[in-house]
C-alpha cells in the first residue's frame, strides 16, 4: 500500500523565527505556528505546531517576526526519545518544511 505524508497549514509565528547554523555551515530554524481552528457549534481552538525548515528557507523564513501569518507545506515527522528524569519514553508531532509563503 503507498504512504502519502503531506501537511499544508496557515497561520501565524508565535514569536520571531531565529535561524542557527550547524558547525557544517548548514542553516536550521525552528518555530512554532499557531494555527485556529473555526467551527460553527464551538468556540474557536487554537493548535500549536512545531515547524522546523533547513538549508535557503531557513535562512529566508530568519526574516519573520512574531504574528507574521505564514502559509506553510512539509511533512509530518514523530521524534522519540527518553525522558532523563523518568526514562520514559516520550513522542512529539512536528512538521518539517518543504516550502512556504508570506
Amino acid at each position: 500500500m503507498p504512504n502519502f505524508n503531506k501537511v499544508i497549514l496557515m497561520g501565524h509565528t508565535t514569536a520571531d523565527i531565529v535561524t542557527r547554523y550547524t558547525p557544517a555551515g548548514n542553516a536550521v530554524s525552528k518555530f512554532t505556528l499557531a494555527v485556529n481552528d473555526y467551527r460553527k457549534d464551538k468556540d474557536a481552538t487554537v493548535s500549536f505546531i512545531d515547524i522546523t525548515a533547513f538549508g535557503k528557507q531557513a535562512e529566508v523564513l530568519g526574516n519573520v517576526k512574531k504574528g507574521d501569518p505564514l502559509f506553510v507545506e512539509g511533512r509530518l515527522q514523530q521524534d522519540r526519545w527518553q525522558d532523563k528524569t523518568t526514562g520514559a519514553s516520550r513522542t512529539k508531532l512536528g512538521v518539517i518544511l518543504v516550502s512556504f509563503q508570506f
